[in-house]
């Protein structure tokens, strides 16, 4: 039984008084994931907020030397910054994303959130297992400023679980969000389908923060308004940290 209580008091408390950190938020962080099957790496590195129109604390900025990496797989110089900021219940939230989906053209989206699971990465010390429900208003605009420009309303959906990841960099327990970005109107029963929402499983490793993305869809140009009987995409290979 010993055994079975220090995994459980390491997944939910830390065990004592301080609690597990699974997102360090540490500028200058930069570590590499390798996709299965294909080995192309993806390059993380926690930066300081590109714009000042914002109060996040950091960036995760993601890039890749080969074309047919994570993250937009198949866009040479595809890139991605993540504005991340902690609520007072220490939940990590995303603010806005800047995308350079089809380089050197940048295009901003502003997540203006209606509760404090829109956009949930990384939830409060301690949350139970179980399903996390959040909106927002999102906005899109060229550039990389603010964008008050209305889009789409999005349902959010944190689906937290405490698994075992195996990554090369860690092994062991671990906090997986498996993350929905679905545009409104959505039928809860179509939140699996990639031509409806986003879907990837993030995996988070104590005190060490991102060790794991494996996407269950990809972007194509129709999104989020694809008419029905359009092929979905093939879904790109899971990535996993090597240092």
């Amino acid at each position: 039984m010993k055994p079975l209580l220090a995994m459980l008091c390491l997944l939910l408390s830390g065990c004592g008084n301080t609690p597990i950190t699974y997102f360090p938020s540490k500028i200058g962080q930069k570590w590499d994931m390798v996709a299965d099957e294909t080995g192309d790496i993806t390059h993380f590195e926690i930066v300081p907020p590109p714009t000042s129109d914002h109060a996040d604390s950091v960036n995760i900025h993601i890039t890749k030397t080969q074309a047919r990496a994570y993250w937009q797989n198949g866009t040479p110089g595809a890139e991605l910054w993540w504005g991340m900021r902690q609520l007072s219940d220490r939940r990590w939230v995303a603010d806005y994303s800047i995308a350079n989906f089809d380089p050197p053209n940048l295009m901003r989206f502003d997540y203006l959130h209606f509760d404090s699971n829109s956009y949930m990465v990384v939830p409060p010390p301690n949350a139970p297992a179980g399903d996390y429900y959040g909106y927002s208003q999102d906005t899109w605009c060229a550039g990389n400023s603010y964008c008050p420009t209305s889009w789409v309303k999005v349902m959010w959906l944190s689906r937290i679980s405490y698994p075992t990841v195996d990554t090369p960099a860690y092994k062991g327990p671990a906090l997986l969000n498996e993350e929905y970005e679905c545009a409104q109107p959505i039928d809860l029963s179509e939140i699996n389908n990639p031509l409806k929402c986003a879907h990837e499983l993030w995996y988070f490793a104590p005190d060490i923060g991102l060790v794991e993305i494996a996407p269950k869809w990809e972007a194509v140009p129709c999104d989020p308004n694809c008419p029905p009987g359009t092929p979905p995409p093939p879904i790109p290979p899971a990535i996993r940290r090597i240092n």
